[in-house]
């Protein structure tokens, strides 16, 4: 897929942007180590590093869920 510009509408769009370590990741590895989370954020559905505390705020604060019914998935 080398040279290969992916638009929305694509029908691989979203299965590849959710796979993309987001920027600065290899940082925030280093400094969370096992605990590094990935969440995708609501609007844009790029993926962010997150903390364990943050990674149940996105679950259990309805970031999740918004996902979700945008992915066309039932929420919980």
């Amino acid at each position: 897929m080398d040279g290969l510009i992916m638009l929305p509408g694509h029908p691989l769009f979203e299965v590849i942007l959710s796979t993309i370590k987001p920027p600065g990741w290899r940082k925030a590895s280093e400094h969370l180590g096992d605990e590094t989370n990935y969440v995708a954020d609501p609007e844009s559905g790029l993926l962010r590093t997150a903390t364990p505390d943050e990674l149940m705020d996105y679950v259990l604060g309805g970031e999740y869920d918004e996902r979700l019914e945008q992915l066309g998935e039932e929420a919980s």
